[in-house]
């Protein structure tokens, strides 16, 4: 996910929370972190799956004081395919665990000029 910051307060980080919506109990937390980021940054966030990710919804949330936003996507059970091109998008073998395990990679970039 990428976030354009416009202004902000001098030490007010923007906080990033991923969410499975499809859980086996419902919402499950898959990770949080803070950005430092100053005004006119791009800020990115994503998860690196150690494994396929499980079908179903996730929701990214991100905060800047009292701003919020979401963004939401899902992935797919089976793989696109493009029957007269020859090409296909394939999924790995599903996953062992039923829930995705995620790291976390963060960074802020400083606006071009």
């Amino acid at each position: 996910m990428v976030v354009r910051v416009g202004e902000v307060e001098p030490g007010v980080p923007l906080e990033v929370a991923w969410t499975w919506l499809d859980g086996p109990d419902g919402e499950e937390q898959l990770f949080e972190h803070e950005i430092d980021v100053e005004v006119g940054d791009a800020a990115y966030s994503h998860g690196v799956a150690t494994g396929p990710l499980s079908a179903g919804r996730y929701r990214a949330t991100v905060s800047l004081g009292a701003s919020a936003e979401e963004a939401l996507f899902a992935v797919r059970p089976d793989p696109i395919t493009f029957p007269r091109a020859g090409l296909g998008l394939r999924s790995n073998a599903r996953p062992a665990r039923a829930c995705p395990t995620f790291e976390r990679c963060e960074r802020s970039h400083p606006r071009a000029a």
